[in-house]
């Protein structure tokens, strides 16, 4: 009945938990990000609410390329990135500041405190 309305995946149920802490948790992770990169752009000048439009939408066509196209994120990003650009600069400072593991751990965090809810219930 759901694929009628939605793309279904399936996933073994060892992984479900862990399926679970990014599909429950990965939200509230990208409206941070969001937010962040709303921060930036009114740091540019943009008004708060155009600044939170265009994060938003460009969080929306990144993901609507990335599942259309079936290409690596990795692959993605090179493809917008020029040698000495803007964008190869602003990846600089997110390495630094070591975002990508920030985000990895975030993920593995929330799993491993839903597992340990889920040992408290009762059975």
């Amino acid at each position: 009945m759901l694929s009628t309305i939605s793309k279904l995946e399936y996933i073994p149920e060892s992984q479900m938990d862990s399926a679970c802490a990014l599909g429950g948790n990965g939200l509230a992770f990208v409206y941070y990000f969001i937010n962040s990169l709303t921060d930036g752009i009114t740091k540019a000048g943009v008004n708060r609410q155009t600044a939170l439009k265009f994060a938003a939408i460009t969080v929306q066509c990144a993901a609507l390329t990335l599942l259309e196209s079936g290409k690596h994120p990795s692959e993605l990003k090179d493809s917008c990135t020029s040698p000495s650009g803007s964008v190869r600069y602003g990846l600089r400072v997110l390495d630094k500041a070591d975002v990508a593991s920030g985000v990895a751990s975030a993920v593995e965090a929330a799993h491993k405190r839903a597992k340990e809810l889920a040992e408290k219930l009762p059975n």
